[in-house]
């Protein structure tokens, strides 16, 4: 049998797609031995596949304001745990206090690990 060049391509990129998939999802941009508090008002949310974004204006001492982003799992992930949409949107514009990996690079971006509500509420999210 002849196998021609184009097959054995295909074959090549198919098999590492789930390779690049694998790498997306890896988590290696955040420092997950070393999570911290970020306290500020949570300014937006993108409740859209792959990811749920947040975004939270947190001031610092010197009264300067930074907007961190903060990422994490897709919506159907955190409605599997008990974290919906709604929730989430009812603490746009309030004060909560997120629970997060920053990235390593030392930028303004975050994955998510949980958060404390305006009500007292808290959420954290399971260890990936």
């Amino acid at each position: 049998m002849r196998t021609s060049i184009p097959a054995v391509l295909a074959w090549v990129v198919l098999g590492l797609v789930p390779l690049a998939g694998q790498a997306h999802h890896s988590g290696a941009i955040y420092n997950e031995a070393t999570p911290i508090k970020l306290q500020g008002v949570l300014s937006d949310l993108e409740w859209v596949n792959p990811h749920v974004l947040m975004r939270v204006d947190v001031k610092a001492a010197d009264g300067t304001t930074t907007q961190w982003v903060v990422e994490s799992n897709a919506p159907a992930a955190l409605r599997a745990v008990g974290l919906a949409k709604r929730r989430l949107e009812t603490a746009v514009g309030s004060m909560v206090t997120l629970y997060v990996s920053p990235a390593k690079d030392g930028t303004s971006l975050a994955f998510f690990n949980g958060i404390d509500f305006p009500d007292g509420t808290t959420f954290h999210f399971p260890k990936r």
